[in-house]
């Protein structure tokens, strides 16, 4: 018997309204992806070096990825990823060209130092199964679907206006309040939120480890001590104030990181955004300042949020936030104060001190209220059926795009993905730039991981130095689709935030929301910075901590406190 393979071109043609868009997804799923073909030369390079430089002391990882030329990234070489204390004594041993490519020693970001602990090539212990209970949050009281509702709406961004949007909403709740946040931190909010307790309201309070206090036990200034504070409120309130820290891992509710920023109001009324109860993200601005953008953009970071009434979204975010609370408590072990240590990083101080200068925003955006009127939008939430809600809903998003495609987030961090959710939807923005004249992307500045994600980028066929712009304050995780839609939400773009980790966002499919946060960014592309490619000097680079204390020159910080630089 004779075998005959053929190797067939597939087109799908899908149309696509101007309501319905999210029809479209199975047939996206399945389509092809770009990038370059699996086991390029480069890559096939790539792992042969990695085996030759094996046994290597501080080498981290070896990839295939464009060189720096003048700022820009060139050709395709070799990029070895090592111990910054190591970078030397690596370059002595590590040939200068191999099977063709040049090759270049260059620090390991804290990422892939993570990757190689005691000799292994895993990455960092994050878990590709959780706990979370999906079986259990079935039925129409957590149903993600597409509403259309009479609602009214208050649209904000920060820094100008996070802190007085959401004093003002803290300061309307009259009976219960129910808040999941990331990290909670920052004294004036404890403090409206301790009156409102005094007031006699109920609050449950789902947060994340970060939320704790630092693992030095120091309280920055501006901050308040959340162990001193959460066990008074305890003490004075025992029938009104419930708390607890989310498990992470294998046998946690999600993978690493409980990152939502979400509170419901007397169930009724929903805060949702990109933005920690810290101060970076809900600055205290003096009143003489509010409506001077040179102060305003420099008092903290760039938030796009909203605060909104109508009882279905209300009633969807509390079951799911409550019903975190009792798994947490009842069935994984969550306690009040997590007792395990976080990862500590060792930062530079010259480059914790460094400052990214872009252009001051040229105007305060003042808060937009709409309705009330029918709004047509659907609510996210990760980890739910692992990203899938998400990732099926937000891919759609993307290729509904026929005009413009905006996309403003805090990172892409796609070095090393091969697969899964962020691979789907990074393949989707990477289509979208071939065929739209105007893809569009901010970035933040910081993170020594960035120059390998633009890498990454690059190779899987992304423009970067066309599409890509850098901001060094921006905190945003917002799409903007042909002046439209809109996303809106807390998801981080990497592998986990986009699948095991709680995280929540809300996509409107109406002119007037869209056309706010078009306004935005189209502002923060004016004064954001094109891409100029360099890599860190061995000494400038941040390295897992060891010891009892950094060295000299260089500032202890927990990894999760690094990311959210």
């Amino acid at each position: 018997m004779r075998k005959l393979s053929l190797s067939i071109p597939l087109q799908i043609d899908v149309c696509v309204g101007p309501v319905d868009f999210l029809e479209v997804r199975n047939a996206i799923l399945t389509a092809g992806a770009p990038g370059a073909p699996p086991l390029s030369d480069a890559d096939q390079a790539a792992r042969s070096l990695a085996r030759m430089l094996d046994e290597v002391s501080g080498v981290h990882a070896v990839r295939a990825g464009a060189l720096i030329a003048d700022g820009r990234l060139a050709a395709s070489g070799l990029v070895v990823s090592a111990h910054p204390a190591r970078i030397h004594a690596i370059e002595a041993v590590a040939p200068r060209s191999f099977q063709g490519f040049e090759v270049v020693v260059e620090p390991a970001s804290v990422l892939d130092q993570l990757g190689r602990v005691q000799g292994t090539m895993a990455a960092e212990a994050t878990a590709s199964s959780i706990a979370y209970n999906d079986a259990d949050r079935r039925g129409e009281a957590f149903r993600f679907k597409w509403l259309n509702e009479e609602m009214t709406l208050t649209l904000h961004v920060g820094p100008e206006r996070s802190w007085t949007q959401l004093a003002a909403f803290l300061a309307g709740t009259r009976e219960r309040l129910v808040s999941s946040i990331y990290e909670f931190h920052a004294a004036h909010i404890a403090g409206a939120v301790s009156g409102k307790l005094d007031e006699g309201i109920d609050l449950k309070l789902v947060a994340a480890r970060q939320t704790r206090n630092p693992a030095s036990g120091k309280i920055a200034e501006g901050d308040f001590d959340r162990r001193k504070t959460f066990a008074d409120w305890e003490r004075r309130h025992p029938d009104n104030f419930e708390n607890i820290y989310v498990p992470i891992g294998r046998r946690g509710l999600v993978a690493n990181s409980y990152h939502i920023k979400v509170s419901v109001r007397d169930e009724q009324d929903v805060w949702l955004s990109s933005g920690n109860w810290k101060r970076a993200s809900q600055p205290l601005i003096d009143d003489a300042d509010l409506d001077d953008p040179r102060a305003t953009s420099r008092a903290g970071n760039r938030e796009w949020h909203v605060s909104l009434s109508n009882r279905k979204l209300a009633d969807l975010f509390r079951n799911h936030i409550l019903e975190d609370l009792r798994v947490c408590r009842d069935e994984l072990g969550g306690l009040l104060e997590a007792v395990e240590d976080p990862v500590m990083v060792d930062v530079p101080a010259v480059l914790e001190e460094a400052v990214v200068l872009e252009a001051v925003a040229e105007r305060v955006f003042e808060p937009l209220d709409i309705g009330p009127r029918r709004v047509r939008v659907k609510p996210l939430l990760t980890p739910d059926r692992q990203g899938k809600v998400f990732t099926e809903a937000v891919l759609a998003l993307i290729e509904s795009a026929e005009e413009q495609l905006l996309f403003q987030n805090q990172y892409i961090s796609f070095a090393g993905v091969t697969s899964g959710n962020l691979k789907v939807l990074v393949d989707a923005i990477t289509r979208k730039s071939r065929v739209l004249e105007d893809c569009r992307l901010i970035l933040r500045s910081g993170g020594d991981g960035f120059l390998d994600d633009m890498r990454a980028l690059k190779r899987n066929g992304l423009d970067v130095e066309r599409c890509v712009k850098r901001l060094a304050n921006t905190h945003t995780k917002g799409i903007v689709v042909d002046g439209h839609r809109v996303l809106i939400g807390s998801h981080n773009w990497s592998s986990d935030g986009v699948t095991l980790n709680r995280d929540a966002s809300l996509i409107f499919d109406d002119r007037e929301v869209a056309a706010y946060f078009l306004e935005v960014f189209e502002a923060d592309w004016m004064r954001a910075n094109a891409v100029k490619f360099e890599a860190l000097q061995p000494e400038a680079a941040p390295r897992l901590a060891k010891g009892d204390a950094p060295p000299p020159g260089f500032v202890r910080m927990s990894l999760a406190e690094y990311l959210e630089r």
